[in-house]
């Protein structure tokens, strides 16, 4: 019987792997797809007093619809029921969600519990494209020289809410904030 060898060239893409970089520093997150950038959009970190860790993960959970089991924090004691729709788990309790955040000085603030929050159109675009699995890496240090976090005292427990209340900072996430790249 006469044997056939078959081999085929792939592209050098077909062997990066998805990754999702998570850049502390400048509050973005980047979705590539081997050399390809699928989305690059702001974000918002963990704030001085739960800083989100740097480091290499893997998604490890996925789920379209999310409750915090820890906050928010209520002033009877009782904990949980915040929304962290689109969620990818990737740190033990640490999760890239939907959810809201502020800017100042063009820049959006570092004030999660160590989360990732993302804009809402870019979560559901992240949450579609990745899957468990996908490499994820936090490279970098939060700058942490923003009202929010100098206001922060150890131990504090204000509520976001609470501080955004007697803020003038700009809770909206405008068409700028996402950034959606075509093929390289």
């Amino acid at each position: 019987m006469k044997k056939t060898l078959l081999f085929a060239v792939l592209p050098l893409s077909f062997l990066i792997a998805k990754e999702i970089i998570i850049d502390l520093p400048s509050q973005t997150l980047t979705l590539r797809d081997g050399n390809k950038t699928i989305l690059h959009t702001a974000i918002s970190s963990g704030n001085r007093l739960h800083p989100t860790p740097a480091g290499n993960f893997k998604v490890t959970e996925k789920k379209r619809y999310h409750k915090s089991t820890l906050y928010p924090i209520r002033n009877d004691g009782s904990r949980g029921g915040a929304a962290m729709n689109y969620m990818l788990r990737f740190n033990g309790t640490i999760s890239m969600h939907s959810g809201v955040f502020d800017y100042e000085n063009g820049k959006s603030i570092p004030m999660s519990h160590g989360c990732i929050r993302v804009p809402e159109q870019s979560a559901k675009k992240l949450f579609s494209f990745v899957g468990k699995g996908t490499r994820v890496t936090v490279v970098g240090k939060a700058d942490y020289n923003d009202s929010f976090n100098r206001s922060l005292q150890e131990n504090d427990t204000i509520p976001r809410e609470e501080f955004l209340g007697t803020s003038n900072l700009n809770l909206t996430v405008s068409a700028l904030d996402i950034e959606e790249l075509e093929e390289l």
